[in-house]
């Protein structure tokens, strides 16, 4: 009687809490002070983000949106590009098309589809952002563009890597938390 057993929707909410938490620390920390002593800027709250659209579906609208809200904060840049880096990073709902692909409609999709999953909506957030760069006339060239984006790729799916190596964290929670409760056994 003394232990309170958290709802799904409770779950939910803390598990999303605390992946937006961090997602946005990441955001933040790397935005001011930058990483490995240079001041270029790397996302790595993308893969986070991604993580919330496996594990609870449209539920990460919310936190993805604050995700946007915060790199608007913290790019010390051109309010028009922090604008469009922040639709940009909103371009990620596009994982909940992307999730409906039959590799990822598994209790525990594997690596590969993963990788890809990863890397299909970082294209979409990369053009999306490229786009709104040449409409609002801070054009950027497109090599250039791509090759400053290129290490926020790899070191994003490195810590894609650690990620899934966890086996716990890129799965539909619901489903999962629904077949370990004890009230289905």
């Amino acid at each position: 009687m003394g232990v309170t057993h958290l709802t799904i929707r409770k779950y939910r909410c803390v598990d999303l809490l605390v992946f937006t938490a961090i997602a946005c620390l990441f955001d933040a920390v790397i935005g001011r002070f930058g990483l490995f002593g240079g001041r270029q800027y790397f996302g790595l709250s993308t893969v986070l983000v991604l993580a919330m659209y496996v594990r609870w579906g449209r539920y990460a609208l919310f936190p993805n949106l604050a995700v946007a809200i915060v790199n608007v904060a913290v790019n010390y840049v051109d309010p028009a590009v922090a604008f469009a880096h922040a639709l940009g990073i909103l371009s990620l709902s596009v994982a909940l098309l992307v999730l409906r692909t039959a590799p990822l409609q598994v209790r525990r999709p594997k690596l590969a589809p993963l990788s890809l999953y990863y890397l299909t909506c970082y294209a979409v957030l990369f053009f999306t952002e490229w786009i709104l760069l040449v409409v609002i006339g801070r054009p950027t060239g497109f090599a250039g563009f791509a090759v400053n984006r290129i290490f926020d790729v790899l070191l994003g799916f490195g810590l894609l890597l650690i990620m899934v190596a966890q086996k716990e964290l890129f799965i539909p929670m619901t489903p999962y938390l629904l077949e370990n409760s004890e009230g289905t056994r």
